[in-house]
């Protein structure tokens, strides 16, 4: 019985002992071909550093607005007689748009005019039997008196009758036509908006730090989002003299040509101040840079040392990069470039996209045919 037990012990102890010697086995192996591992490289898209002339410029938001823009309205009531004008028709300063009925005044015209004639009669005859000594001047200013008098009621009925026709006071673009022939209106009633489109301005605000970079004369830039892709270039013609209370920010006006008029009133816009001085600076891709709270980096690639074979001799250089985070100061954005200042120098690689799969040291292999969220598909 003794004997039986002992043998059965000894076997179930070389049982588990094997296990056990399997298991580190696999372990041991796993460790060596953990520690054997090199990861294939991230696939990522590079660009280098370059050196460019700068040209600084200041943005901001801006309005457009015209200085001349104003609703037309007839000077006394009554019904609408002519309308002289067609939506969105460009109009002279003086061209009349818009009669009001003027009969009554237009029927006792006649007759002051008849009676102008009657006393310019009157008073010729007599300057002339003055001149010639036979009235004395006591009657010949009586006579003058009354011309005067009778003329200055034809000038008081002609402007009545114009008062009753709505002119456009400059030249300009009129608006949609809300009114219709027989309407009756009354005096001082909105009729039409008359505007006038060029020279048309933008204001916009200027931070108080970047007070000393501008001045009247500079060129502003200005796009807008209805004619996309194109550059309006206007001149700063006038800055505030003090700033605002609630912004610390200073109005500034500038003034566009507008002859297209494609710049409307009430169309927001983004403003381009742009500076006259230049300065050399190096610039890489926008998308190289990363923005953190932390600060903002760069991954910066640099070739890995080149192979020997074994007898010693250099082989052809790997096409396998080490990425490196680096910390940069990133400046103004212009056309898909940034400026880059900090360690950083004219000719270095960047990463520009792929960032999110890197980390200081990574193996990286540059591709830049390819979209690197999608090479390991």
């Amino acid at each position: 019985m003794f004997k039986r037990l002992f043998i059965i012990s000894i076997l179930l102890g070389g049982l588990f002992g094997g296990v056990f010697w399997y298991h580190g086995y696999i372990e041991r192996a796993e460790d060596k071909a953990m520690a054997d591992y090199t990861p294939p490289p991230t696939v990522v898209t590079a660009a280098k550093v370059k050196k460019q002339a700068w040209v600084e410029h200041i943005h901001a938001v801006g309005e457009v607005f015209s200085l001349s823009s104003s609703e037309l309205s007839p000077e006394a009531s009554g019904k609408v007689t002519a309308i002289r004008f067609e939506s969105g028709e460009r109009v002279e300063a003086g061209q009349p748009l818009v009669d009001v009925s003027h009969r009554v005044e237009t029927t006792s015209m006649g007759k002051l005019k008849a009676n102008e004639r009657e006393a310019r009669k009157d008073y010729q005859r007599y300057k002339d039997l003055y001149q010639r000594g036979v009235v004395a001047k006591a009657t010949l200013d009586k006579y003058r008196t009354a011309f005067e008098d009778a003329r200055s009621q034809v000038h008081a009925q002609t402007a009545r009758i114009e008062r009753n026709s709505v002119k456009a006071p400059f030249s300009g673009t009129v608006g949609i036509c809300n009114i219709e022939m027989g309407d009756f209106v009354d005096a001082g009633q909105p009729l039409l908006r008359l505007t006038k489109l060029s020279p048309i301005y933008i204001d916009f605000a200027i931070r108080q730090q970047d007070l000393s970079k501008v001045s009247t004369g500079q060129i502003v830039k200005a796009k807008v989002d209805a004619w996309p892709g194109e550059t309006f270039h206007g001149e700063l013609t006038s800055i505030n003299p003090f700033l605002s209370k609630k912004t610390r920010r200073i109005h500034a006006r500038a003034t566009f040509d507008n002859k297209q008029g494609k710049l409307l009133p009430g169309m927001f816009c983004s403003v381009s101040l742009v500076m006259p001085d230049r300065r050399e600076v190096f610039t890489a891709p926008t998308t190289s840079v990363t923005y953190r709270m932390s600060g903002n980096t760069v991954y910066l690639l640099k070739p890995k040392k080149t192979n020997t074979d074994k007898k010693g001799k250099e082989s052809k250089p790997d096409t396998i990069y080490t990425a490196k985070e680096v910390l940069v100061k990133a400046g103004p954005t212009r056309k898909g470039r940034t400026v880059i200042g900090g360690s950083i120098s004219e000719g270095d690689l960047l990463v520009t996209s792929g960032q999110n799969k890197l980390y200081n040291g990574s193996n990286v292999k540059i591709d830049n045919s390819v979209n690197p969220a999608k090479a390991g598909k």
